[in-house]
């Protein structure tokens, strides 16, 4: 049975609406309607919160669901390429910023590196910081190494 399936189920053996389950799940009815529609899928997070609240493991809901489980493992790796990505943003920023701050220090970074160049790192940097700020998940970063 897949995970929509299951859902619906649920909901129809407690007797409760939509907006019911979404009022305890502190969510919108449109959310749970997507749910049980099978158009998306719920985090993980969210998914701890139905199995408490139907009082089912997370085994009963995700097992025999295999589409469920390819979402997860797609969405696991778009955050591991976002993440990837980041990274290399964020080195980028602080070589590029290093070079600027050192260029009217050191002279003969102006003869090594033509103007041009420092008009490609102002960009790699501003586009950089773009990224950086936009970036939403800070909780994760701030706990590896070196950051």
């Amino acid at each position: 049975m897949k995970f929509a399936d299951k859902m619906k189920l649920y909901r129809y053996q407690k007797g409760w609406t939509q907006q019911d389950v979404a009022e305890r799940l502190l969510i919108s009815r449109k959310t749970i309607s997507s749910w049980e529609n099978g158009r998306s899928y719920p985090d993980i997070f969210m998914l701890v919160q139905i199995s408490d609240l139907y009082h089912v493991s997370l085994d009963d809901l995700l097992r025999e669901d295999h589409e469920m489980i390819n979402n997860y493992k797609e969405e696991h790796t778009m955050n591991k390429r976002v993440d990837k990505i980041f990274v290399l943003c964020y080195f980028l920023n602080i070589i590029g910023a290093v070079v600027i701050v050192l260029k009217p220090i050191l002279p003969f970074l102006s003869n090594y590196l033509p103007k041009p160049v420092f008009t490609i790192i102002s960009f790699v940097i501003v586009s950089g910081f773009i990224i950086l700020v936009s970036y939403a998940d800070w909780s994760k970063i701030k706990n590896k190494p070196g950051f």
